[in-house]
């Protein structure tokens, strides 16, 4: 009969009741499991104190981390989370980090997201992601790798999201990128051809966003416009004149610019007629007159630009103006502002002499701004049509024809003439009949006392600007009849002197008065001493500082809010 050994009957006799119940295999099949459970829970505690020691190492050369987590969360709860936790993301984006800094990601085998645009990372520093085979988003914009690059990073199966701008990639270098089955995302500069759309084509999952292609067939081009998710696109110089209707319509798209391009009227009509496009750039472009439509009411077109077309400056104003709330006209340059959804349209080529009868269509605008150069100095007289306007700035020369067409128009409130001006004082006399007329502001100009003898009968004026005017002291005596002058500003006038101070105190509401020039001196502002209206004085002279404090301690109304 067999008998156990000694020691057998001792640790029967000392193991627990609920154990003697297992025979010998099992208890010992029990404890190796339990050393290989404890040794991998050991190991993984190694590897994520390695984590926190590769973590430090990149805070201390200017990068961050992302972690990720595990297990439910009441493992969190009772043991902490720091066993429980992996690093996902890194971010070295700008800080000047090397190609054998990267050396340090290697055991970030559980490394999801990592951001190393910005520096001198070349082809060799890629290499690292050949050990990092969970990468789903990889930034390495304005980096130094090239094509060969791109060949190392085309083995990340996971990859979802790529960004390489501004890189020396060539559109050839795509092709490394067609076996990635879940990239949905590449974000890049590159102008691409025949062969790069192949490229993208060749990518399954791929939702371009942003396209920016030259010299395409039509086939191609076509294909782009049936991308889902297509919001900004460029084309230059494509091939054949009936691929733009392809585009009519989409969904998604938003920007779309055509450059040195053959595209029907009718086709462009469509275009603008769908009302999808929040901007449009046209340059060199085959469009005329006829490809243009008044913009509909609520569209989202936000800007429209047509630059070197067939359009004429008198077409772009007679189709655009009637909905424009604002007119800006420069050398070469003409910009609307469309009433129904602001839409800033801008027009650039020759300025032509239909232009200028033309101005007479913007018959909703209510600004008007022009520094271009005129063919005569009546051309403006077509403003006079434009009963909406209250604000008008001309930097160019004009006649009485044009201050009469300006005094009909009964909702003008700011008037601003800038440079030399062929109008007599009579001319500035008609503004009377501008009974809304708030602001004159001339600059620059050849006003002379005179003039200002016809400008202090504008009883409605509040706000008068004069600079770089030959005005004398004399002339200031006129304004002294304005009434309801609240603000003056007298900027570089040279021949005036103090005593022009003794009758701008005789202005009965002036609030604000501010000037510029060596003509003033501190004795002057002794006039201004009292003024029981007047609020702040700015001057920049000879006058001291000390002087302009002695004079706003001295108005009852200085520092008080108006009303």
């Amino acid at each position: 009969m067999f008998t156990l050994p000694c020691s057998l009957r001792l640790v029967s006799v000392l193991m627990p009741r609920f154990l003697r119940q297992f025979g010998l295999r099992t208890l010992l099949l029990f404890c190796t499991l339990a050393a290989v459970c404890f040794g991998l829970w050991r190991s993984h505690m190694t590897w994520v104190d390695r984590q926190h020691a590769i973590a430090q190492q990149i805070g201390e050369k200017n990068g961050s981390v992302r972690w990720g987590t595990w297990g439910p969360s009441w493992l969190h709860d009772a043991f902490g989370s720091r066993y429980f936790s992996y690093i996902i993301t890194v971010d070295w984006q700008h800080k000047l980090i090397i190609n054998q800094d990267l050396e340090l990601l290697r055991e970030l085998t559980s490394l999801e997201e990592l951001d190393v645009a910005g520096n001198r990372i070349s082809n060799k520093g890629l290499e690292v992601l050949g050990d990092l085979p969970h990468l789903r988003r990889l930034a390495v914009w304005r980096t130094l790798i090239s094509d060969q690059g791109l060949k190392t990073i085309g083995k990340l199966k996971q990859l979802e999201v790529l960004d390489i701008q501004r890189t020396d990639i060539t559109e050839q270098g795509l092709r490394y990128l067609g076996g990635l089955p879940k990239l949905k995302v590449l974000r890049h500069s590159l102008e691409v051809t025949d062969e790069g759309i192949e490229h993208l084509a060749a990518m399954p999952s791929l939702r371009l966003t942003t396209l920016s292609c030259r010299t395409l067939s039509e086939e191609n081009l076509r294909w782009v416009a049936q991308q889902p998710k297509l919001q900004t696109v460029t084309i230059v110089a494509p091939q054949g004149n009936r691929w733009a209707e392809a585009f009519v319509g989409h969904p998604t798209l938003q920007s779309l610019t055509i450059a040195f391009a053959d595209i029907q009227d009718a086709q462009m009509r469509k275009i603008l007629e769908a009302n999808t496009l929040t901007e449009i750039d046209l340059l060199n472009v085959s469009v005329s007159d006829a490809g243009l439509i008044a913009l509909p009411p609520g569209g989202k077109l936000q800007r429209f630009q047509l630059m070197n077309t067939k359009t004429t400056p008198g077409g772009f104003l007679k189709v655009i103006g009637p909905t424009a709330v604002r007119v800006h006209i420069e050398p070469g340059w003409i910009t609307l502002f469309d009433k129904n959804n602001n839409a800033k349209i801008e027009w650039y080529g020759r300025l032509t002499d239909d232009l200028w009868p033309n101005l007479a269509h913007c018959t909703s605008a209510k600004q008007f701004y022009c520094q271009a150069k005129l063919p005569a100095e009546d051309v403006l007289t077509s403003l006079g049509s434009q009963k909406e306007l209250t604000n008008v700035f001309i930097h160019c020369p004009i006649n009485d024809r044009v201050m009469e067409a300006l005094a009909g128009l009964s909702k003008l409130e700011i008037l601003r003439l800038h440079g030399q001006q062929n109008i007599s004082p009579a001319g500035y006399g008609l503004l009377a009949k501008a009974k809304c007329l708030k602001t004159l502001s001339l600059l620059k100009s050849e006003t002379n006392d005179q003039h200002l003898a016809e400008i202090g009968k504008l009883q409605s004026l509040t706000s008068l600007v004069l600079s770089g005017c030959p005005i004398r002291d004399q002339g200031i005596q006129h304004l002294v009849s304005l009434s309801n002058l609240e603000g003056l500003r007298l900027v570089n006038c040279p021949l005036l002197t103090d005593d022009a101070f003794r009758e701008i105190a005789k202005l009965p509401k002036l609030q604000f008065l501010t000037g510029k020039g060596q003509c003033f001196s501190d004795a002057g502002l002794q006039h201004l001493h009292g003024m029981p209206t007047l609020r702040d004085v700015q001057f920049k002279g000879y006058i001291s500082s000390p002087g302009l404090q002695a004079l706003r301690d001295s108005l009852p109304m200085a520092g008080k809010a108006s009303y």
